[in-house]
């Protein structure tokens, strides 16, 4: 179907078909939004289909993949000494994925009392960066375009595009569930940016990686602002009523690596492979993916 988008031009937007998982497929019928299948097993075993035809089409690519091993009991421990508890205004979001998302990223950054990290995206609620200062030692900053212009103290103010700090400024730098919403081509500025701002041997996780078998947007057309959406021409854009969100991009492996790979200049990369990440929770089954990447 084709429908405007606020002026901007006509936009395909396909009827979608929407898992508990986040993944979305085309669908003949008149429906949106009806899920895939009805039984729990059925989505898990599609969703697990899904991923193993992701690692096999990263793996032709030469995308380095790493298995990470999820320690439920270490896990377990993080969460008690994190304390999530304390931060009440964050609490009802935070679980269970993104106490998931914040344990992988600690654990694949290897923080210690040595680093300077930066929360990108990070919002004035998230407690990561104030977690990982405690916990780990670590020297810690959060970074959102919601703050004000500029350094003040640990916030970092402005587009992460663009931020206000030396070259070189950090050793390691962190995502929870953000990568995805830096929409046009802010993502592969970012990387560009992120190459810059990190020392030498330091480490940009993003966490998770959200990945699917063609190039896909969503978008929730009740939240976009009143000067429309523009989306990228390659994607299939799918509309996802009540997801309160005007952008979440998939990647397929194709333009994973048109734009971050082949724009990640003096970065390596490599793609992190959880096992079972739905023994945390079964919400968690998406976080399957971790994005690594290291200045040279």
């Amino acid at each position: 179907m084709y429908f405007e988008i606020l002026g901007l031009g006509l936009i395909n937007v396909y009827r979608g078909v929407c898992c508990r998982n986040g993944y979305f497929q085309d669908t003949e019928t008149s429906e949106v939004n009806r899920p895939v299948v009805n039984t729990r097993k059925k989505e898990g075993d599609a969703l697990a289909r899904l991923q193993r035809k992701l690692i096999r089409q990263m793996e032709e690519r030469e995308i380095e993949l790493v298995n990470y091993h999820l320690n439920i009991d270490d896990f377990q421990i993080y969460i008690r000494r994190a304390n999530y508890d304390k931060h009440s205004a964050y609490r009802s979001r935070a679980e269970p994925q993104k106490w998931l998302d914040h344990y992988l990223a600690a654990k694949i950054l290897d923080l210690t009392s040595d680093d300077v990290y930066i929360d990108i995206a990070s919002s004035r609620h998230s407690p990561a960066a104030d977690i990982y200062q405690r916990l780990y030692g670590c020297e810690t900053f959060k970074q959102d375009l919601t703050f004000e212009e500029g350094m003040h103290g640990r916030l970092i103010g402005g587009n992460a595009e663009s931020m206000p700090i030396p070259d070189g400024f950090a050793t390691k730098m962190g995502m929870h569930s953000s990568l995805e919403h830096f929409e046009g081509d802010s993502d592969i500025s970012f990387v560009t940016e992120a190459a810059r701002v990190l020392r030498s041997g330091g480490m940009l996780c993003s966490v998770p990686l959200f990945l699917s078998d063609h190039y896909m947007i969503k978008t929730d057309p009740a939240v976009w602002p009143k000067t429309g959406m523009r989306f990228d021409s390659e994607a299939v854009v799918y509309k996802h009523d009540g997801w309160n969100c005007p952008f979440g991009r998939f990647y397929d492996v194709e333009h994973l690596c048109s734009r971050l790979l082949r724009n990640a200049s003096d970065l390596s990369f490599k793609v992190y492979v959880v096992d079972d990440p739905g023994t945390v929770h079964e919400s968690c089954r998406d976080r399957k993916f971790v994005a690594v990447f290291e200045k040279e």
